[in-house]
């Protein structure tokens, strides 16, 4: 816990969406921990995006329950789905259990989510098949666990895994198409292209993401925020590449793969003795990834990026290709060694720019709201602070004394002074705010929780 609160603690200063909980146990911070409500509430957590029945402002037009063990309304999450309302919102809270079923989600608006990560699992074990010693690479969308083409899809607190293992063929685990998907807090587990994010705009949110060659890979105009990236061994003297990125024509594709405040590392337990392991390798010849403000641990080659085909490169793709990296740490972040390839370069702070979620993906026009209890980091200020702070900063941070009654009124009155905009929401207060950050900073931290003072925060919502 200290270190998931230490790695939240790392606030870049952008327009920022924060959900407050009104119950805790604990006294970790407001700012600093990733599950803003006591483990206690799990009714509540399980309802972070549903709370009164509304996400993005739009009342849900129904919710099912699939349990295993036949205590709701369905035992499959494919006959949740056939029960979805021809539009408006979709919710289907899958409870814990381990789901063996191809999931395939094609209509606009579904809200999937579960008990957690480990909890929830929809499992699934296909993989391309070896035809006259060839992969049928046509298979693949086939081997898919879950496959998403409606658009506004939203996941969160499952596991979504592929188990082929390291057979030497494509077996994925998440295929997403979905236009303004958000992927939050889950788990995409496989070995050999594991998530293919196919095409339009995505993020992905704290998940863990672990495999082995080309492990994160599409044509998705693509941002993951702190995201854990897991590198498997891929046995037979392979090495392993986490990024295959398929822009081909930059004229007309705007596509790309934008890693900010993520952790590269090996998978627990596995060992990765000999085994080389690049950022990445070029799918299509214009193939972008950005690696900004992550921690790469020393299973990443000095190279750094590695030909599609290590065998036989292809000279002219390393003229093309956009692998640009700004401000990561770590042994593997060392970049005197790279590919001395032209598309391979360290890049500016005004470059980095260009790859902020508002700027990138336009995020602040839709994210803010998919997104309850959680920050994303939207604007250029993740950059200008990165020097500051670090998300990768394990210190045990000190909770600070609870703030009295009167306290915690006196600084929520200021922060509406600085142009807070409050709403409330059942068990949550949303927070959106364009103010001096370096402003509303200081006073957030001062809210810093215990549970007398957030249940008396609830309480007083209505006097403010």
């Amino acid at each position: 816990m200290a270190e998931r609160r230490s790695n939240m603690m790392m606030i870049y200063g952008f327009n920022l969406l924060i959900v407050a909980a009104a119950v805790r146990s604990s006294s970790s911070s407001i700012l600093g921990d990733a599950t803003v409500v006591s483990t206690d509430d799990r009714w509540v957590r399980r309802r972070l995006l549903l709370i009164d029945g509304m996400v993005d402002g739009k009342r849900m037009r129904k919710t099912v329950v699939v349990a295993k063990d036949g205590t709701a309304n369905f035992t499959t999450i494919t006959q949740a789905l056939g029960a979805a309302p021809p539009r408006g919102r979709f919710g289907i809270f899958v409870k814990a259990g381990v789901y063996e079923e191809t999931v395939n989600i094609t209509r606009p608006n579904v809200v999937l989510w579960g008990e957690g990560i480990g909890k929830t699992v929809i499992t699934g074990s296909r993989s391309c098949p070896i035809e006259n010693n060839k992969t049928k690479t046509d298979m693949m969308p086939w081997t898919a666990t879950v496959t998403v083409q409606g658009h506004g899809f939203i996941a969160q607190d499952v596991t979504i895994e592929n188990k082929a293992g390291p057979t030497g063929t494509p077996a994925v685990a998440l295929r997403c198409d979905s236009n303004m998907s958000l992927i939050h807090r889950c788990r995409i587990d496989g070995y050999q292209d594991t998530l293919w994010a196919q095409n339009n705009l995505q993020v992905y949110l704290r998940c863990d993401i672990a495999g082995t060659i080309d492990f994160v890979y599409g044509n998705a105009k693509a941002i993951f925020q702190y995201c854990r990236l897991l590198v498997r061994n891929p046995g037979n003297g392979k090495h392993n590449a986490i990024t295959a990125q398929g822009r081909n024509d930059p004229t007309s594709e705007e596509s790309g793969f934008i890693f900010q405040g993520c952790n590269i590392t090996a998978m627990e337990g596995e060992s990765l003795a000999g085994v080389d392991t690049y950022l990445g390798r070029p799918w299509k010849n214009h193939s972008r990834v950005v690696f900004m403000g992550c921690f790469m641990s020393d299973i990443i080659n000095p190279d750094g990026w590695v030909h599609w085909n290590k065998a036989t490169p292809v000279e002219e793709t390393t003229r093309t290709v956009e692998y640009l990296e700004y401000g990561n740490k770590g042994a593997g972040a060392e970049t005197a060694d790279r590919v001395k390839w032209k598309g391979v370069r360290v890049i500016t702070e005004a470059e980095a720019n260009r790859f902020t979620v508002d700027h990138f993906i336009n995020g602040n026009q839709w994210l803010p709201n998919l997104v309850n209890g959680e920050q994303i980091n939207y604007t250029h200020e993740f950059t200008q602070s990165m020097n500051e702070e670090t998300s990768l900063n394990t210190t045990q941070q000190e909770d600070p004394s609870p703030p009295t009654k009167d306290q915690i009124l006196n600084i929520l009155k200021e922060l509406l002074g600085l142009g807070l905009n409050l709403t409330s929401l059942k068990w949550f207060k949303t927070f959106m705010f364009q103010a001096n950050f370096q402003k509303v900073k200081p006073l957030l931290k001062k809210l810093e929780a215990s549970s007398k003072s957030f249940k008396f925060f609830a309480i007083n919502q209505g006097k403010l």
